[in-house]
């Protein structure tokens, strides 16, 4: 178990003492076994884990909240109180089988996890609690089932070796609470990954990857009722269980040179990741007040990325020294004060590396970075 309490005084306009109180209980058991059968080796694993968090919040004075000051007109101290309890249990086993330079190795697995949330958001006074109402409380069930099989092929002769794995979930969630909200999300999802790399030479690589992988909400994903996340942020998220699907494809070149200790790559990725839900945060400028809430709509996100890096060993002082750099452009909607904005963010960044162990008793190491960031806004749109 762990006790941790946290006690701050704010300045901002308004003094503000704020406590907050988060006890947490966790279990893990994890088990893994080789079992044989006929002539092959089974691969047998669990893993379960329980955790039971609680949090209280208490906010003093209440109109340090801007976003309450309705709900909290006549209330000296704001207090929420948190409870999310979690069993997660992940259950698996596969064989291989060889067949000339092919390896094939099926499994079949169960994940499950389960999550209670409760929390109540009110007002204190001398005289008792002030109730701010059903839209400040959350009493919600999640409940995430997915069992899978997959199968992965290993093919590798001479230089060349590829690998494919293709898996196949069927996935089950709900979420309902004592309010309104009711979802339920049953898909199958598919996918597959595959990578193969060959040897141009002694020195030179190429591989390549592409592949599929699907991504569904959990319970900090989805509620009905406001949740206090800071004093400047109250986030809803009453939504349809969240979606996301990426797609991925990159390439590598390596040169590694063992005679005269030099190396270098260069790395290219594509990510492109459709989502179902796009988050609103609205901002009051009088108060920086901040509000999250989640917002049924389509929206995509791209990425395309390339790293280099070129270093050297030196045997004589046995140090490695090595520079890099990195450029990466993201395409994605922002939905900010009720207006949908597609943003570019152009990133890049160098660095150089040093570590030398000329000395058994002395390592030293260095690294130096430097980075840059722009974002671009463009073809604004009114949300309506």
């Amino acid at each position: 178990g762990l006790w941790n309490t946290d006690v701050a005084k704010t300045v901002n306009v308004i003094n503000s003492d704020q406590r907050s109180k988060t006890p947490s209980n966790n279990f893990q058991n994890s088990l893994s076994a080789i079992i044989p059968w006929k002539e092959k080796l089974v691969n047998v694993m669990s893993f379960i884990s329980y955790r039971d968090d609680k949090q209280d919040l208490f906010i003093n004075p209440a109109k340090y909240v801007p976003s309450l000051q309705t709900e909290a007109q006549n209330s000296d101290m704001i207090h929420q109180f948190l409870n999310l309890k979690t069993l997660e249990t992940i259950h698996s086993a596969s064989v291989g089988f060889s067949k000339n330079s092919w390896t094939f190795t099926p499994e079949v697995g169960v994940n499950y996890t389960t999550n209670k949330l409760i929390t109540d958001l009110n007002g204190e006074t001398s005289g008792g609690v002030q109730n701010f109402g059903i839209n400040y409380e959350n009493n919600l069930k999640f409940k995430s089932l997915k069992p899978y099989a997959q199968m992965m092929a290993n093919f590798k002769k001479g230089g060349f070796e590829a690998n494919l794995t293709f898996p196949v979930n069927f996935n089950n969630i709900t979420a309902t609470d004592s309010q309104s909200l009711d979802k339920s999300l049953n898909k199958v999802t598919y996918e597959p990954r595959l990578f193969a790399r060959y040897d141009l030479t002694s020195f030179w690589k190429i591989s390549a990857f592409s592949g599929i992988s699907n991504s569904f909400g959990t319970i900090n994903d989805i509620y009905s009722g406001k949740i206090l996340l800071s004093t400047n942020n109250l986030s809803t998220k009453d939504t349809d269980i969240q979606q996301s699907t990426s797609k991925f494809v990159g390439s590598a070149l390596e040169y590694r040179n063992p005679l005269n200790n030099i190396f270098f790559n260069v790395r290219y990725n594509f990510n492109q990741t459709d989502k179902n839900i796009l988050f609103s945060y609205t901002q009051d400028p009088s108060n920086q007040q901040n509000i999250v809430e989640g917002l049924n709509i389509d929206n995509t996100a791209k990425t395309n990325s390339v790293r280099t890096e070129l270093g050297k060993y030196f045997p004589k002082f046995k140090t490695n020294a090595s520079v890099s750099y990195n450029y990466s452009i993201n395409n994605f909607q922002q939905l900010t004060n009720n207006v949908l904005n597609n943003v570019e963010s152009q990133n890049q960044g160098y660095s150089v590396k040093f570590n030398n162990n000329y000395f058994s008793w002395l390592s030293v190491d260095y690294n130096a970075s430097w980075a840059k960031s722009l974002n671009k806004t463009f073809n604004n749109k009114i949300n309506s």
